[in-house]
């Protein structure tokens, strides 16, 4: 966290924890997304200190996400 905004720390290179690290590894291979950007925004919805990250990926299995970098 970093200026009131999600700051992508590392990337890891295979799944270790679930669903999300799945489709952040998915961003960095297919839209370059690397550490040290910041995520302003998921499907639309601004991205702040004061959200819970996870709750922008709920339901989202099998459906394509838009991200804001």
């Amino acid at each position: 966290m970093k200026n009131n905004r999600y700051k992508i720390k590392r990337i890891y290179n295979q799944n270790r924890t679930g669903t999300l690290i799945s489709k952040l590894l998915l961003l960095n291979q297919v839209w370059g997304v690397k550490e040290g950007m910041y995520i302003l925004a998921v499907n639309g919805k601004e991205l702040t200190a004061d959200t819970d990250i996870y709750s922008l990926f709920d339901f989202t299995v099998d459906k394509q996400i838009w991200i804001a970098k």
